[in-house]
């Protein structure tokens, strides 16, 4: 089973130009893999986040195994154009 949504550079430039409008900026995304969680191809090219330093958060199985995955949760920080570094995010998560 596969997925694959792309924001095309209309969206993005929407996106941006409204974050702008409201005095903010996109810095992190969230995205989910039906298998495994890893940085695609179409993910390091083709991000939401363009802000180096910004995080993508990848989350497996379409999340269907919610926080008790958290463990499978993969973390990348875009260094530049296309270069996302895997990240050790050490972080506890509380369920409240």
């Amino acid at each position: 089973m596969g997925l694959l949504v792309v924001v095309d550079s209309d969206g993005l430039f929407e996106i941006n130009k409204t974050l702008n409008d409201l005095g903010q900026i996109l810095a992190a995304q969230v995205h989910t893999h039906p298998g495994e969680a890893y940085h695609s191809e179409t993910d390091d090219h083709q991000p939401i986040v363009t802000l180096v330093g910004g995080l993508s958060l990848v989350i497996p199985f379409f999340a269907q195994r919610g926080l008790e995955a958290w463990d499978d949760f993969r973390w990348y920080r875009l260094e530049g154009y296309a270069d996302w570094r895997a990240i050790d995010a050490d972080v506890e998560v509380i369920v409240v």
